[in-house]
């Protein structure tokens, strides 16, 4: 059980800056809260991790009012760089949700992990709610070569244990 609950006045915080904020203007775009504290893993100390994810074009867009490249994965920014104060240090980064979907296709583990796991806070098109469902559980195929690989000796303990526990095999 998460001992270091929620606090809902950064999350309405990141939401209210997300609705005003010029970059995400005009654009289709999802926020989910990732990482330790949507997870249930969070420590006193934990950062708040936050992601955008929009259409392609709003991506490219957002690259370019950013004067980032274009082929960028993601645009990390910083508590500081939105004005956002906060109890702890805030992540925020924009993805380009075609990048989301190739890393969920390709049934990576990590990625899998952390957005079947992702709490959407603004989704109105309910593409996160899709995504989930869409991947929620390892195709026979995929999961059968994964589980080959996990009996091999150059997998580590640990991953065997992630597929136990990630419920992404039942």
């Amino acid at each position: 059980m998460n001992k270091n609950p929620i606090k809902h006045e950064t999350i309405n915080t990141v939401i209210h800056w997300c609705t005003q904020s010029e970059l995400l203007t005009n654009t289709n775009y999802t926020l989910a809260l990732t990482g330790s504290r949507s997870f249930g893993y969070a420590t006193p100390s934990s950062d708040y991790d936050f992601e955008i994810l929009c259409e392609s074009n709003d991506f490219a867009q957002i690259c370019q009012k950013l004067n980032k490249p274009a082929a960028t994965t993601g645009i990390r920014l910083r508590e500081s760089q939105f004005g956002i104060e906060a109890d702890r240090a805030i992540d925020l980064t924009l993805h380009d949700r075609r990048y989301v979907e190739n890393a969920l296709r390709a049934w990576r583990d990590e990625p899998l992990w952390i957005w079947q796991r992702a709490v959407p806070l603004h989704d109105p098109a309910g593409w996160l709610a899709s995504v989930q469902q869409r991947f929620s559980q390892y195709p026979a195929d995929i999961l059968q070569r994964k589980s080959r690989s996990t009996l091999s000796p150059r997998f580590p303990p640990q991953r065997a244990w992630h597929y136990l526990q990630s419920g992404l095999g039942e």
